[in-house]
């Protein structure tokens, strides 16, 4: 196929299944249709959206966002334009705090949980698909990702999400002490001087999303002050972090009343999720 062959001088890992995957678009077939109708005729106007798609896909847009979804943890999301898009590497948090959750599954009150940075509502709606007794708060400070996080939390039917047009560090005077029994986050990390190091596709990505500040430590600083008090004591926070950024996490949570519960590793051997526990008020 000769799109195969164009992604792939454009150096498009996978180009062969990334050109499916835009064909099924256009066609509107799943996987399964697909294979039965590959032989059949493309209509013309379906060559002509599949060709600016590739188009679009060789000047390094995102697959994801030429897709409109992408799949999570076993559910598909929508996403696009604004919204970061689901990451393998923030399954291993979710996972983590589900974890943490599920060995607490006598308890006989609501759960309490806060999503921080939730972008197109990947972490809260995963969460409530798998816990029953929890009151989810998802907040998200961009527009344009809160329209995908409303969406999605409408697609999946996810009835104990709410939704928060707010920026975190505000939202949190929303809520009384001592509200929460998890937090979580996957927030943005990455460093100033890194931005432009980044692979072109992730560089099309919201750099509110990415970005933290000199150090990329700003977000982590700034949940840790904000929202400690919103945090029962016993209860725990689950975050996501960036390549080599354990110890320096690991110290801005401990000096503040925190102790370090669990570090989990990605399919990489890095580690991307800690968990830490509220000691002190």
């Amino acid at each position: 196929m000769e799109a195969v062959k164009l992604l792939g001088s454009y150096n498009i890992e996978n180009a062969r299944f990334e050109a499916r995957e835009l064909l099924q678009k256009v066609c509107s077939l799943d996987k399964n249709k697909f294979i039965l109708f590959r032989n059949n005729k493309i209509k013309d106007s379906e060559l002509k959206e599949f060709k600016w798609l590739v188009l679009q896909r060789i000047n390094k847009i995102p697959l994801q966002y030429l897709l409109g979804f992408w799949e999570f943890m076993g559910y598909e999301f929508f996403v696009g334009k604004g919204v970061l898009i689901p990451r393998e590497d923030t399954q291993v948090v979710v996972e983590l705090l589900l974890d943490k959750i599920k060995q607490k599954k006598n308890n006989k009150n609501r759960f309490k949980i806060v999503d921080l940075c939730s972008g197109s509502g990947i972490i809260a709606t995963v969460l409530s698909k798998n816990i029953e007794n929890a009151d989810i708060y998802a907040i998200e400070i961009s527009k344009e990702a809160y329209k995908y996080l409303e969406k999605n939390i409408l697609f999946h039917k996810t009835k104990n999400v709410n939704p928060i047009c707010d920026d975190i560090f505000k939202a949190c005077d929303s809520f009384e002490d001592d509200s929460f029994d998890f937090i979580i986050s996957n927030p943005p990390y990455i460093r100033e001087d890194e931005m432009y190091t980044l692979e072109e596709e992730v560089r099309h990505e919201p750099h509110i999303a990415l970005l933290a500040g000199k150090d990329g430590l700003d977000f982590y600083r700034g949940i840790c002050k904000n929202w400690k008090s919103k945090l029962k004591i016993g209860g725990q926070i689950a975050l996501e972090i960036g390549i080599n950024m354990e110890n320096d996490v690991r110290l801005i949570f401990e000096q503040n009343g925190f102790e370090l519960d669990t570090m989990k590793k990605d399919m990489n051997g890095i580690n991307r999720a800690l968990i830490f526990t509220k000691c002190s008020a």
